[in-house]
């Protein structure tokens, strides 16, 4: 039979997940290429723990069909928490617990927009949140970034010249793949471009927890008067990502269409993964488990970095990230064909990573970037790999 797939299946790109997996994976390869938490991060006996207490207390509901809304504890939860932590004032009834932020994308995909119509991202985004889009035939414009993320005249400018943009999507905090933080004034001003022209911003915090050094930055739905603002976060990074559970914040609108969208396509965010959640955060000292995982993080970027600075040539410059997972990385001479590079490191040198092209929301537009990702790597593979990618730099460069 010759199947007519639909189009949502024609809009999707299932090479992109083997090329990236493909550059992670070979016998005595090092992966600067991942995005994954370190294994070190997991709270493995707290986990085990809560869990033999949940199923041996309350079996029955965890394992039942629940709320499509979510475990009220688990949002009652968050609600106080996000309140405490940044000001971020929600009421259970504006949180709906997905299964991980990368459904709460998906949903405002199909609440918000329909084929054709159009978000903004920042020239070099998150290639899940990318690919999400075009899945959903929405067109994606990059707007240039600098050092402050997404420069608002940029977002004015594709705004003014595209009536069918609909959604703004933006990771403020150690953003992936650049690693950029966004200060209050630049968060205020692309707010203000998104008032005037009536766009939805989609805020995703999935590394928020991660910082590091600095301080910390308020939410843009912390000052959302307008309601325009639709706030993603996840548990995945600091407890575990495959407990799948994440939660979207928005307008109860919007929230009861993501309700009844989530009903056609899950149910609900699973029981046992909620209960988790919300046992860990309520019954462990989380603030030490954070911690620690800060300091650990902090250690290996630092480290990184220290060896970027012996081993890179000049002509290769980097952000410095003040959290999360990734240091992005460019070449100011605009000469390397990063995706030679990028085979080069792996065939010659056993040495993974990211080719900025994968991130853009342009194809036809070249980064002239990498990204290296910090968390996963050992200490000792990180000092391996930087040396090795610094050689090949000078190579490539001398010619």
């Amino acid at each position: 039979m010759k199947y007519q797939f639909s189009s949502i299946v024609k809009n999707s790109d299932p090479t992109y997940a083997q090329r990236m997996y493909a550059l992670m994976r070979g016998e005595g390869v090092i992966a600067l290429s991942g995005g994954n938490p370190a294994k070190e991060a997991f709270p493995e006996e707290a986990i085990e723990k809560i869990s033999q207490k949940v199923i041996k207390e309350d079996p029955v509901s965890i394992f039942q069909y629940t709320a499509t809304e979510g475990y009220l504890p688990l949002r009652r939860f968050i609600s106080r928490y996000l309140q405490e932590k940044g000001g971020l004032h929600a009421s259970p009834e504006e949180i709906l617990i997905t299964s991980g932020a990368q459904q709460a994308v998906a949903l405002l995909c199909q609440i918000i927009c329909n084929p054709g119509d159009m978000v903004i991202c920042d020239s070099a985004s998150y290639v899940g949140a990318l690919n999400t889009f075009k899945c959903y035939g929405i067109k994606t414009l990059g707007a240039e970034m600098d050092e402050k993320g997404m420069i608002p005249e940029e977002l004015e400018r594709l705004a003014s010249e595209n009536e069918k943009v609909k959604m703004i999507y933006l990771i403020p905090n150690f953003q992936n793949p650049t690693g950029v933080t966004v200060p209050l004034e630049r968060r205020k001003a692309l707010y203000e471009v998104a008032k005037k022209h009536g766009l939805l911003i989609i805020e995703d915090n999935p590394y928020g927890e991660l910082r590091f050094t600095g301080e910390n930055v308020p939410s843009i739905k912390s000052f959302d008067s307008e309601d325009m603002v639709a706030y993603t976060g996840s548990f995945s990074k600091v407890v575990a990502p495959g407990l799948r559970v994440g939660y979207l914040i928005a307008n109860p609108e919007i929230i009861t269409a993501g309700i009844m969208f989530k009903q056609f396509s899950d149910v609900h965010t699973a029981g046992w993964s909620q209960r988790m959640c919300y046992e860990f955060f309520t019954t462990t000292d989380t603030e030490a488990h954070i911690q620690k995982i800060r300091n650990f993080y902090s250690k290996k970027c630092h480290l990184m970095l220290t060896e970027m600075e012996k081993h890179f040539p000049k002509e290769i410059s980097w952000i410095v990230p003040e959290g999360g997972m990734f240091i992005w990385c460019t070449d100011q001479t605009k000469s390397i064909d990063i995706m030679e590079l990028v085979q080069k490191l792996v065939k010659q040198e056993k040495v993974a990573i990211i080719p900025g092209d994968f991130f853009t929301p342009d194809p036809d537009k070249l980064t002239h970037s990498f990204r290296l990702n910090f968390t996963v790597p050992s200490e000792e593979n990180i000092v391996t790999a930087i040396a090795k990618i610094g050689k090949v730099l000078k190579e490539v460069l001398r010619g």
